[in-house]
Order: C-alpha cells, then structure tokens, then sequence
C-alpha cells in the first residue's frame, strides 16, 4: 500500500481562444515535493522517502458568464527525482475541476 502526501505549486499562463467567449487555454509548470511510506506487505518493513517533482501543465478553462464558477481540465506531466517508488516520468497526471471564482 502507497501512503503519500504531496505539496506542490504551479504558475499558469492563460491565453484566450478566439471565437469562444469565456474559454482559455493555459500553460505552465511548476514543482512538487513528496513525502511517502510503501508498505510492501511483507515482514522486512516499510520503506519512506521523500522526492521531487517538476511538471508542466497544459489545459483549457472555462468561465460561465454571470455566476462565480468555472470548469477546467489539465494534463501534469512530471519528473519525479527521488529514490524508492516514485522516481522517473510520469505522463497520467491531471485534474477536472469545478471552482468557485472570486472577482
């Protein structure tokens, strides 16, 4: 079983898509850090460790007129740098988001 827990942050470029009001599409990256224990199920122990990710981000973003929520949906490919379990390319990372906007 993995245990994970991940902090990480990301800046965003938005861009709009011309002809649809209200959409956009976005770029970025950012860094990650993580900490996680794997048990393995057998009787040697468990292994922690803690590594590093850099990932992009790429996505579109939808704002509805005259309410306070938007839509999203992105792509995080990352590199994890690190040792144990999470180490090397990752490419099935991303998110579908609903959230409430302040203006």
């Amino acid at each position: 079983m993995l245990n994970l827990m991940a902090m990480g942050a990301a800046y965003q470029v938005h861009k709009p898509i011309n002809g649809v009001d209200n959409l956009q599409w976005y770029f970025g990256g950012g860094a990650s850090a993580f900490f996680y224990n794997y048990d393995n199920g057998f009787d040697f122990g468990d292994s922690g460790s803690f590594g590093l990710g850099i990932m992009g981000n790429l996505g579109l973003d939808y704002k509805f007129p005259n309410t306070p929520i938007n839509l999203s949906a992105d792509w995080m490919p990352t590199i994890f740098i690190g040792n144990g379990y999470l180490t090397g390319f990752g490419g099935g990372y991303g998110a579908l988001s609903v959230r409430y906007t302040l203006n």
